[in-house]
C-alpha cells in the first residue's frame, strides 16, 4: 500500500520535500515541534515504517532518491491513547499555577 503510494510520488521528487510522515491526527502532529516528534518517533518502528519515495538498494545499502516516508499511523498492537479526565486536567492546572510552587521551583527568584 504504501510502497505503491511512495512510487505514485516519483514525479515530485525534485520539489525539496525531504521528510513525509503518515499519521492518523495531521492536528494533532502539526500543533507544536513536540507533537511531531513525539508522533513520528514514537509510532513508527525503523525496522517496518520507513519508505521513500524512489527507493533503492545498492551494495546492501537501502536508499531513496525523494522524500523519507515514516509510517506514525496507530498499530493495531499500540496501547489506547493516554486521556485525561477534566476534572484531573484542572486540578494539575491549578496545582502548577499556583504562586507558592511557582516560588519554590524558581528559589523565588522571578
Amino acid at each position: 500500500e504504501i510502497g505503491r503510494w511512495c512510487g505514485s510520488l516519483e514525479p515530485v521528487l525534485d520539489k525539496g520535500i525531504r521528510l513525509v510522515v503518515l499519521t492518523d491526527d495531521s492536528a494533532f502532529t502539526a500543533e507544536d515541534y513536540a507533537n511531531f516528534l513525539w508522533t513520528a518517533f514514537t509510532k513508527s518502528d525503523p525496522a517496518s515504517d520507513i519508505h521513500g519515495i524512489g527507493s533503492f538498494i545498492h551494495n546492501k545499502h537501502w536508499g531513496c532518491r525523494g522524500a523519507l516516508v515514516l509510517d506514525a499511523r496507530k498499530k493495531p498492537h499500540h496501547a489506547p491513547d493516554l486521556a485525561v479526565p477534566e476534572l484531573i486536567a484542572v486540578k494539575a492546572d491549578e496545582f502548577f499555577s499556583s504562586a507558592e510552587l511557582q516560588q519554590k521551583l524558581t528559589g523565588g527568584n522571578r
